[in-house]
């Protein structure tokens, strides 16, 4: 919308209501659907490379060692005893475990996907 100069209003009592996943596996039918959306046809409509995390060779490698950051379980791992630490909240150990099959699942639907995926890049 900034892009094309446009005005926005925001309601002063906006309410969203999300459907959240009650498992596992309802959450990773949720993530997997969105991003095989996103892949399939909608990142015709995107001005982002989601394969970058900033400009040139630099965005390539830090996107490529965030990738073997999620896989490796161990980076997020303290990254939930910091916030286990701030929060309380133990269900923060779920955390390595999601980013990793998130991960995964991600990479397979690009397999899939492989050719819209080159067909992106190249935009």
């Amino acid at each position: 919308m900034s892009e094309h100069l446009m005005k926005v209003a925001v309601p002063l009592k906006a309410r969203v209501y999300h459907k959240t996943a009650s498992n596992m596996f309802s959450y990773m039918k949720k993530k997997g659907t969105y991003f095989y959306r996103f892949i399939d046809h909608e990142y015709e409509k995107k001005s982002f490379k989601w394969t970058q995390r900033g400009p040139g060779i630099s965005g390539k490698i830090k996107f490529f060692l965030m990738i073997a950051n999620n896989l490796s379980l161990i980076g997020h791992f303290f990254e939930a005893i910091k916030l286990i630490k701030k929060s309380g909240k133990l269900f923060w150990l779920l955390h390595s475990f999601y980013v990793f099959f998130i991960t995964v699942e991600y990479g397979l639907i690009t397999l899939f996907k492989i050719k819209n995926f080159f067909r992106y890049q190249r935009k």
